[in-house]
């Protein structure tokens, strides 16, 4: 004797379970934010990261008015915006304010952010720990930098330009036309000091 069976989905229902997370997690809005003092492949593997995983991804140069540096924040965002084109649901922007401050503007719950060293992971756990208790729906995701870009950092960068070196490689293809008529322009500007 067969039995009938009767459909007993219910419309809209939410997934529940590991297709639940992945379903969630895809919905929220991060932010991966950093001087980006050239943006280097170690900060496109975090933002390649955030892309595949949420909805939404902010890559914000936070801007401190203490630091100085290499590139000016319109060639920085220039070089950015280049480097995540190829990522539809990737925003580039620049803020000055507090992180938490732009994330709670932007609705953001997440902030994906990498590390290197012990050192490294001590400064980001103390950092998601204020960004937190001043926007407690604000976490933090923390990615453990490896393999070639275990000790890849923008100071890294900087100081191969310094020595004259090209640092094809360490930072992304598309951003590198502007990082090399910056340095040219500054060989020249030298020169004629």
């Amino acid at each position: 004797m067969k039995t009938k069976t009767s459909d007993h989905r219910i419309p809209d229902a939410k997934p529940y379970g590991p297709a639940a997370k992945r379903t969630a997690k895809k919905a929220i809005t991060a932010l991966v934010p950093g001087s980006y003092d050239p943006v280097t492949e170690g900060h496109m593997a975090l933002i390649r990261h955030a892309s595949e995983k949420y909805r939404k991804v902010y890559a914000v140069i936070f801007v401190n008015k203490d630091k100085t540096y290499r590139f000016s924040l319109e060639k920085r965002l220039e070089m950015l915006r280049a480097a995540c084109a190829r990522y539809e649901n990737v925003t580039v922007d620049a803020d000055g304010g507090m992180l938490w401050e732009y994330a709670k503007r932007k609705r953001i719950r997440v902030t994906v952010r990498g590390w290197r060293d012990e050192k490294d992971l001590a400064y980001e756990e103390e950092m998601a720990r204020f960004n937190q208790s001043a926007l407690p729906t604000l976490r933090t995701e923390l990615i453990r930098s490896e393999g070639a870009y275990e000790h890849l950092s923008s100071s890294y960068v900087r100081a191969l330009l310094d020595k004259g070196e090209t640092p094809e490689g360490l930072v992304p293809e598309e951003a590198m036309p502007v990082l090399t008529e910056e340095e040219t322009k500054r060989k020249n500007r030298k020169k004629k000091e």
